[in-house]
């Protein structure tokens, strides 16, 4: 604002005197408010003689007024050319009379008690006001008995039967049913045991507390975890020594012997569920995969679309129907490989995230993250990767990334340990630092999880 105020030709700065004479024509253009209906001025317009004075009437009119200060003013436009326009101002205190008295009080959500900006009428009486930003309100009349009518948009009117004394108050406060349909539903759970092959009736009751109608759609929903889904496709004890053996300890970049989650990665494509979960898994490594995929399934059920595509326009067709997009980690690739193709994809990332949906990158020395950094939507840097049996710590207790997930707790993992100039740190590495960051984005959420799941347990999940 100084730089628009203040600036002039060829990089210079104009004075004061020259800036208020510029705001002085500026306002000098601007209409005249609106007459104040209490406040008028005869005449309106005229002529002046050389060396003449004229008297003006001003008048002040109560009428249809409530008691209370008002502020106006008399705007003066003239031909002179040093004082074209004069502004007088005028104030009016209204005081009420004798045989008046008042009714006030608050006008509020009759479910939440927030204030609202009502409109106050008493029926057939000229005098109309507007509840404060509290809610407050407080209106003057004649003794008498009166309707009075309350509203407020999209809330339901109310008319209230009042009796005005003379000097007298009358406290009312007006609580405003919102004018919509209130959702209520007997009871809160429907718990059955029974013996194969009986069938059972049990009554759910639903209620619409509100004055608006109330459209609803019951659907059925198995609410067991994916693993619990898929128990029947995990992999026997025989099954998960056979693929633990000959594997030696600090395989690929980690350290220690690896640990496989039960469900293999193919099970997955047999899972439904209310999210839609898009993975990247072009350089993935397939044992880190499948874990990452079991922790997920520990805590919801999901329908998965695995793809390899590089081409942003397909990218961006597919991403048109998923809630989230998942980045494992890719240990088979590189980081200048991941950071070209962030660019290439910059564009759709930006727009998938702005508009609602999320992002989860898994990550290790190969540095995933650099698909986010080169699309511009972190600005991060690698710290320290390693693999081994490292302990972390919950840094924000109350993200939902880590909702049920316990204070401290360990694992064996390869790690990526981040500097984040944005985001925020929702887990660390002891002695190292963020291991886990987050950040919303427009609409939507990214996360960055300095892990790739080279071991499975029930706390790294």
């Amino acid at each position: 604002m100084y730089y628009l105020l203040y600036a002039g030709s060829n990089g210079y700065y104009i004075d004061n005197e020259a800036t208020l004479g510029i705001m002085e024509a500026f306002l000098n253009t601007l209409p005249v408010d609106a007459a104040s209906p209490w406040l008028a001025v005869s005449p309106t317009a005229g002529s002046l003689p050389p060396n003449s004075v004229q008297d003006f009437v001003v008048t002040f009119d109560s009428t249809n007024l409530q008691p209370g200060d008002y502020q106006g003013s008399l705007v003066i436009n003239s031909n002179d050319p040093v004082n074209g326009r004069i502004t007088l101002p005028a104030s009016l205190t209204v005081e009420p009379t004798a045989t008046m008295g008042w009714v006030e009080g608050y006008v509020t959500d009759s479910r939440f008690g927030t204030p609202l900006r009502a409109t106050i009428v008493a029926v057939g009486e000229p005098y109309t006001i507007t509840a404060g930003l509290d809610g407050y309100y407080k209106l003057w009349l004649e003794a008498g008995s009166y309707d009075l009518h309350v509203s407020a948009t999209g809330y339901v009117a109310q008319q209230i039967p009042i009796t005005i004394i003379a000097q007298t108050g009358l406290s009312l406060d007006v609580p405003l049913v919102e004018d919509v349909p209130v959702f209520g539903l007997a009871p809160d759970n429907i718990t059955i045991t029974q013996e194969v092959g009986d069938i059972a009736n049990e009554t759910m009751t639903i209620f619409n507390n509100g004055p608006a109608a109330l459209s609803f759609a019951i659907g059925e929903r198995d609410t067991r975890s994916g693993l619990a889904l898929l128990a029947h496709l995990a992999r026997s004890e025989a099954e998960m020594a056979a693929l633990l053996a000959g594997k030696a300890a600090g395989e690929e970049q980690n350290r220690g012997t690896p640990t496989v989650a039960p469900i293999p990665a193919e099970a997955f494509a047999s899972l439904t569920g209310s999210t839609n979960l898009l993975a990247w898994t072009r350089y993935v490594n397939p044992e880190e995969y499948a874990n990452v995929l079991n922790a997920i399934a520990q805590y919801t059920t999901f329908n998965l679309t695995e793809t390899n595509t590089e081409d942003p326009a397909a990218l961006s067709g597919l991403l048109a129907t998923a809630d989230v997009f998942l980045i494992p980690d890719q240990e088979y690739s590189y980081a200048s490989y991941l950071f070209n193709l962030g660019q290439s994809w910059a564009s759709v990332l930006q727009a998938y995230v702005n508009g609602g949906g999320t992002i989860v990158v898994l990550d290790g020395c190969v540095q995933t993250f650099q698909i986010l950094k080169a699309a511009g939507l972190v600005d991060m840097q690698l710290d320290y990767c390693g693999g081994g049996f490292y302990g972390f710590e919950v840094v924000n207790t109350e993200h939902p990334l880590v909702e049920n997930v316990p204070a401290n707790f360990s694992g064996l993992s390869h790690i990526a340990v981040y500097t984040a100039s944005d985001g925020e740190t929702v887990v660390g590495v002891n002695y190292y630092g963020p291991v886990v960051i987050a950040k919303d984005v427009g609409a939507g959420h990214i996360a960055v999880i300095g892990l790739d799941f080279y071991n499975y347990n029930d706390e790294m999940a």
